[in-house]
């Protein structure tokens, strides 16, 4: 597959990207089979953002959390540098601008809470340092001093200084921190216009979005179906462990800790042992007969 071939394929597969594990895992192989394409295919992923529905945007964004897995196994580990100094810049096409075209009723923040959770699961897989502090920081109150006379006095939020452009860090670490505190401001502003609409009386918006943003009754229910998947996803990793490489399992812990029966001192503990075995084999008591089949 040459180059032209490969960013049509992965062009229409992101247009249409669901929320399910199987989906990202299916564009995530696809990339990393063809990674010496990786500048063309990871250009093919921006413009995509662009172009997409805020429901897709949030997708493609899950889509680059498995993405970042697969590629960390890989011993070139590619994509992984470009996603990282483009996090903060994917971030601000998942959480856009409102533009100024829009009432001020309207509100661009659908994507917040999933986009906090994958960037999550984004740093923990690239170790960042930080991550604790700013998962305590989401979790507070944001607003100021400023924020609460701004809203006494009906002043809608400004969010033009987030979309400025600046210098980014080279280290990863660095590059994540400006990602986080992009993210950070975003809950500050939901902050401020949850309290805001509490404080004053607000009204729907009298037209419909336009463009990208607009939702048909179709997108409403895709997304609905979109955000209980997600969910489902969150609970089944609840219990996952990450083991470092080289660490002791449970079992090999176990194993090594207790030593071998012995026949006379553990006598009744490899008595009870069998008639347990007994009973769960026959349902009936049985008398226990040591050593039988309990052997170590």
């Amino acid at each position: 597959m040459d180059s032209f071939e490969a960013r049509v394929y992965l062009t229409k597969q992101l247009s249409s990207l669901t929320p399910s594990k199987q989906a990202a895992q299916q564009c995530a192989k696809f990339l990393l089979k063809h990674k010496e394409l990786q500048d063309d295919l990871y250009s093919v992923i921006l413009e995509s953002l662009d172009a997409a529905d805020l429901n897709i945007r949030i997708n493609i964004f899950q889509f680059l959390e498995e993405l970042i897995l697969y590629c960390q196994n890989d011993p070139q580990k590619p994509y992984i540098s470009s996603i990282i100094k483009d996090m903060k810049l994917i971030l601000t096409k998942i959480l856009p601008p409102k533009p100024d075209t829009m009432s001020c009723e309207t509100r661009l923040l659908t994507n917040l809470h999933a986009a906090y959770t994958i960037l999550v699961n984004i740093s923990k897989s690239c170790k960042f340092t930080n991550l604790k502090e700013y998962k305590a920081k989401y979790g507070s109150n944001l607003l100021t001093d400023m924020d609460r006379n701004r809203i006494e006095l009906q002043l809608q939020f400004d969010e033009k200084p987030l979309y400025t452009d600046k210098d980014l860090p080279e280290s990863i670490d660095g590059q994540l921190d400006c990602a986080w505190e992009f993210l950070l401001e975003k809950r500050r502003q939901s902050q401020y216009e949850r309290f805001f609409i509490d404080k004053h009386q607000m009204q729907s918006p009298t037209e419909p979005l336009q463009d990208t943003f607009a939702k048909t009754r179709k997108q409403l229910l895709a997304r609905i179906e979109a955000d209980r998947e997600r969910q489902k996803r969150g609970k089944e990793n609840l219990w996952q462990i990450n083991r470092e490489n080289g660490s002791i399992t449970e079992f090999d812990l176990v194993y090594d800790t207790f030593h071998q029966f012995d026949i006379i001192e553990d006598k009744p503990l490899i008595d009870e042992i069998n008639e347990l075995y007994d009973n769960s084999k026959y349902g009936t008591p049985h008398r226990p007969q040591p050593n039988k089949r309990f052997r170590r």
